[in-house]
């Protein structure tokens, strides 16, 4: 016998081994043999049982047994079912005179039901008189429900069938089920049946049985069910399972499956399937004053004081145990009763301490008799939600029946925002139980939330002042950076003043003018105050101290804004050269400091600014000469030529073979060869990546490592892949990095490599995926 199958994959060539493996051969004279099945193997007491038999000749579907076995099992049908009242081996036992076999015997277990246990309680377990409390019980265990259904189907194309377990009260699970076939190929001659048994897991799908009978290459196209591949020169049966589901809302079991041959005699697809249902457990309360009730919690209130205690009794099928409650409810008389009011005030200042009150009551008939603690919650968002803190205690003393005291406590927000406030009475902790009995009233200690609007304000500061020379009977701009460095706005504008002094610690201070903003000034902002000034003669030839105050208009003004610090106003007093007017032109150069530049794989760029401050009182073009960078690199200035007081900015560029060191740089100024100095300092590593895949062609499932190979670069360096079919959330990130592919075609993959000076560089690779090598076997 031959198969031929072309371009067989392997899940193809198991599929077939397993068709192959149930391949049967006729004999000329098969006497009559059946089997006892018993379905489940493990039961509960209540379930029910399926006891079948499976033949292997002739008629079976139309033949008569008769049944017998433990507990009164009896039946003349191929199939018959019963539930088990009583834990152990169960045995059934049939014969068939119709098909002139003897007795065939199998068994199961039934396994008994869980032990019922109960328990009860009662909450609260401190009343007032005639208040209502609750007793509550639990029970677990007890008999289980269950309930089976068993189906017979013949020839069966794609169907979908429902096994509806509606009428099982409360819950009901299905978890799995049992599939068996008889299949019968001939209907003369050389009789045969194959047949099989298997359990089958709800949401298990494929191939669940495949049988074929050589027939002498007289056979026809075999069915075609999922799975399987058939075969042309033999008769055929398989029986797929597409897809299973359990409806627990509607208590229902979908199957979709086929069950088909191309010789259909007598063929039989079977379904067994049993749900189970929780046990069902029936209440009886009874207690003190006439506790009664027939559910799992009952409400009781009482008209006398004392303890009171109480008891369930519970009922599942043959099991019944009673539960004497673990506590006991204490029905108190009088009380005191201790209540929190809403917090005052409604808002506060972020940074800014605040008082915040609450009354205190008592609403009870009695006195607390004793002094008590009481505490606030601060939470960070409305109706106490966000993150809730507990503020320290404060003690308060003995409140008469129907009498109020004040509670205060002092708190300071740190940043502005809507919180919310609430005061608990007779209470030093949120885990406090508290020492003032109030009975059933514990739980009203603490007030309603009350949300409290915090909001921020404004800090303004002044920086130092810029020119740090002038000259005398020149009018100089005067500039300061005023900022808003608080969490707030200041909603309108105001005036910043400028001060002179003889000394840095303010000596002989004066006002000589102000700078006015017109518009509120947000929180984080900065902005620049200025004032055209003109030095007197008498100030030529000394060093005057400048500074700015913000919000202030004179020295003795106290300013339009209300500020979260109001005492650093005032910036440092700035140094300022006075000079006399020179009867030559006069200059000289600054620059802005180091000039730092890490190397990339392509230029990198660092600038340097150069300031020209004019010292007398002409003024003309200055041009800069540089010198100093190393081989490569090059330089641009801009406004080069322009006449003092000026910038120019010079820019380097570093190509990436400039050697990593520290050069210093030399600017000259002409006319009259004015020199300022800084270091240029380059570092860094420059870096190149390169990709590659092995193999370099691959198939559908293999393994394909990715490595990217680095040159240069400072570490430690950090890796990221992309490309098709690799994942993004998260992406991979080590190297080398390897992935199987399911589909054939090109695919790409490209990693971005950084180093620790957050140069980048990424490189693109592709590998070609294709199918698997075609099987062939003879």
């Amino acid at each position: 016998m031959t198969f031929k199958h072309a371009s067989i994959q392997p899940n193809v060539l198991l599929a077939l081994i397993f068709a192959v493996s149930f391949l049967f051969v006729s004999t000329p004279t098969a006497i009559a043999v059946d089997t006892c099945n018993v379905s489940p193997q493990t039961a509960v007491i209540g379930e029910l049982v399926t006891w079948s038999v499976s033949g292997v000749r002739g008629p079976f579907l139309s033949a008569t047994y008769e049944w017998s076995g433990t507990d009164g099992l009896s039946g003349s049908t191929r199939l018959v079912q019963k539930s088990y009242s009583s834990a152990g081996t169960k045995n059934g036992y049939v014969e068939s005179r119709t098909r002139g076999i003897g007795e065939e015997s199998c068994s199961m277990t039934v396994l008994p039901a869980p032990l019922l246990v109960v328990s009860c309680s009662v909450s609260p377990t401190s009343a007032s008189l005639n208040q209502p409390v609750t007793w509550s019980a639990t029970a677990s265990g007890g008999d289980l429900l269950a309930t089976s259904q068993t189906r017979n189907f013949g020839n069966q194309p794609l169907t979908t069938t429902v096994f509806d377990f509606s009428g099982l009260v409360g819950s009901a699970s299905v978890d799995s089920f049992y599939v068996s076939y008889d299949w019968q190929w001939e209907d003369g001659g050389n009789d045969g049946v194959a047949k099989g048994n298997r359990k089958v897991n709800v949401g298990q799908t494929g191939l669940i049985f495949s049988a074929l009978k050589d027939d002498d290459s007289h056979g026809v196209p075999g069915p075609n069910c999922l799975g399987y591949t058939g075969n042309s020169d033999a008769y055929d049966y398989c029986m797929s399972i597409h897809s299973s589901s359990w409806n627990n809302a509607a208590k229902k079991l979908t199957v979709q499956w086929e069950g088909v041959t191309d010789r259909d005699i007598n063929t039989v697809t079977r379904f067994n399937v049993t749900a189970k249902a929780p046990a069902e457990h029936i209440f009886s309360w009874s207690g003190t004053n006439g506790l009664s009730g027939t559910t799992a919690s009952v409400s009781k209130s009482y008209s006398t004081t004392g303890v009171k205690t109480g008891n369930v009794t519970v009922t599942s099928g043959s099991q019944s145990v009673t539960g004497v409650c673990d506590n006991s409810v204490s029905v108190l008389g009088p009380l005191p009763d201790l209540t929190a009011g809403p917090v005052f005030p409604t808002s506060a200042t972020a940074g800014t301490a605040k008082i915040f009150t609450s009354t205190i009551s008592n609403k009870g008939s009695l006195s607390t008799g004793i002094s008590f603690n009481n505490f606030m919650q601060v939470a960070t968002a409305p109706n106490g939600s966000g993150i809730v803190s507990d503020t320290s205690f404060v003690g308060m003393a003995a409140l008469a029946a129907g009498s109020a005291n004040t509670f205060s406590k002092s708190h300071t927000f740190v940043s502005a925002g809507i919180y919310s406030l609430r005061v608990c009475a007779d209470k030093s902790s949120a885990t406090n139980a508290g020492v003032i009995n109030e009975g059933t009233n514990e739980g009203n200690n603490c007030g309603a939330w009350t949300t409290v609007t915090v909001s921020n304000l404004p800090d303004l500061t002044a920086g130092p002042v810029s020119p740090n020379s002038a000259t005398v009977s020149i009018a100089t701009t005067l500039s300061a950076p005023v900022s808003n460095i608080g969490t707030g706005s200041t909603r309108v504008g105001f005036t910043s003043l400028f001060q002179k002094a003889t000394s840095n610690t303010g000596a002989n201070a004066a006002d000589i003018g102000t700078f006015t903003r017109s518009s509120a000034f947000l929180a984080g902002g900065s902005m620049t105050a200025s004032l055209s000034y003109t030095f007197p003669s008498a100030d030529g030839g000394t060093t005057r101290y400048i500074r700015v105050c913000a919000d202030k208009s004179s020295a003795t003004n106290v300013g339009v804004i209300t500020e979260s610090n109001e005492n650093n106003n005032c910036g440092d007093w700035t140094d300022v050269s006075v000079l006399v007017p020179p009867s030559a032109f006069n200059y000289n150069l600054s620059n802005s400091g180091n000039s730092n530049v890490t190397k990339a794989s392509g230029n990198a760029f660092t600038t340097n600014t150069i300031t020209k401050t004019l010292l007398s009182v002409s003024t003309q073009s200055v041009t800069l000469d540089v010198s100093g960078e190393p081989s490569g690199v090059t330089h641009s200035i801009s406004n080069q030529g322009c006449s003092p007081r000026c910038t120019s900015v010079i820019t380097f560029t570093v190509p990436p073979s400039t050697p990593n060191g520290t050069y210093l740089i030399r600017v000259t100024g002409s006319p009259l060869n004015k020199q300022t100095s800084f270091n240029l300092v380059v570092s860094g590593n420059p870096m190149s990546v390169s990709c590659s895949s092995s193999p370099r062609t691959a198939l559908v499932g293999e393994l394909v490592t990715w490595t990217a190979s680095v040159t240069g670069g400072t570490p430690p360096l950090a890796y990221l892949w992309s490309g098709t079919n690799i994942p993004t959330s998260p992406a991979p990130t080590t190297n080398p990095f390897s992935i199987r592919y399911s589909t054939i075609g090109p695919k790409t993959a490209t990693i971005t490599v950084t180093d620790t000076n957050s140069v980048r560089a990424s490189c693109p690779s592709t590998i070609q995926i294709n199918f698997n090598p075609l099987f062939e076997e003879f």
